[in-house]
């Protein structure tokens, strides 16, 4: 198992001397790096396994912290440690006070001289999303690395966790809250009697949805729908309009990108009053950032999917429809 620990005194000083990182060469010196203001002094080591599996050991918590997705900046918040971060990458917008964090380029595009002038203790990095080869070379730099990879609901609380260690923070706290939302929501696969049959739309064009390995077809399960496409082996399946329409969904869900007043997203489907949804009005748009981004908040999208299919079922209940949703006087 690798250990994304310093290689070495030598190799730190010359990594700090080259890339202008005083408080790594004042360790490295033997000298006491200075204390934040208001931070207890730790000596206590830690070491986690990220979502590589690779061991991420530090001599303490971590006080000064890079991430590199705007998701990560968010779960460091959550996890009680926003005041470590030190440098953010572009579109790390929430809590608010992420906003006010220096940028140091894009998720996407990483300069590992922006990284080291930020002197990072710690960098929290997007598996898969972030560019391999820097994330290496501050390795071979002795920066550690924490690589996240969240693909299940269970994860963004195992990321509290794992966070709260790594800041010195009560991630823990976080963690227990989030599955106690995510419990009230409902057991994954629920199997409602008779579930609401749901298309969810991830883009208008090309026309996208989810399989049910992902985690908002999770959520839907949880709500007591029943994801039409949950069969599909991709992930997030490119899919012919022809076939939502056969499938006829009782709820359509969309995610909504960008401020109100944009494009209907729903505008497609009001072509077709033969689908139980558009006959119904049962058109309903999630917050496509939130549900997105593998936060507590995908659990504020989750509740609004659950308050969008009650209505569902209300209606189909209310109005005598069977299983096929097909309802008497339609």
């Amino acid at each position: 198992m690798a250990v994304a620990t310093a290689t070495g005194a030598a190799a730190c000083l010359l990594a700090a001397l080259a890339h202008g990182t005083p408080s790594a060469v004042a360790a490295v010196a033997g000298e006491a790096p200075a204390m934040a203001p208001g931070v207890a002094p730790e000596v206590a080591s830690v070491t986690v396994t990220d979502d590589r599996g690779q061991a991420v050991s530090l001599p303490r918590p971590a006080r000064r912290v890079v991430a590199l997705s705007p998701a990560l900046a968010e779960l460091a918040f959550a996890a009680g440690g926003g005041d470590r971060l030190v440098a953010v990458v572009t579109g790390s917008d929430h809590p608010p006070a992420a906003r006010a964090l220096p940028r140091i380029g894009d998720s996407s595009g990483l300069s590992v001289e922006a990284i080291l002038a930020a002197r990072p203790e710690l960098v929290l990095a997007w598996d898969g999303g972030n560019d391999p080869r820097p994330l290496a070379s501050l390795r071979r730099l002795g920066i550690p690395v924490y690589l996240s990879r969240i693909e299940t609901l269970e994860g963004i609380a195992t990321t509290l966790e794992r966070l709260g260690r790594l800041l010195g923070s009560d991630g823990a706290a976080a963690a227990r809250d989030f599955r106690r939302r995510l419990a009230r929501m409902g057991p994954a696969g629920q199997g409602a009697e008779a579930p609401v049959r749901v298309f969810y739309q991830v883009w208008e064009e090309p026309l996208m949805t989810i399989n049910g390995r992902h985690w908002i077809s999770d959520l839907i399960e949880r709500c007591g729908g029943t994801n039409l496409f949950g069969e599909r082996p991709e992930l997030v399946p490119r899919i012919g309009l022809e076939a939502v329409v056969a499938a006829a969904p009782q709820a359509i869900l969309a995610a909504g990108h960008g401020s109100a007043g944009g494009p209907d997203p729903f505008q497609r489907w009001r072509r077709f009053p033969g689908i139980p949804a558009v006959a119904d009005d049962f058109l309903f748009l999630v917050d496509g950032d939130g549900v997105s981004q593998t936060t507590p908040r995908t659990l504020d999208a989750g509740e609004a999917i659950c308050r969008h299919l009650d209505q569902v079922r209300i209606r189909v209940r209310g109005a005598g429809c069977d299983r096929a949703g097909s309802c008497p006087g339609r």
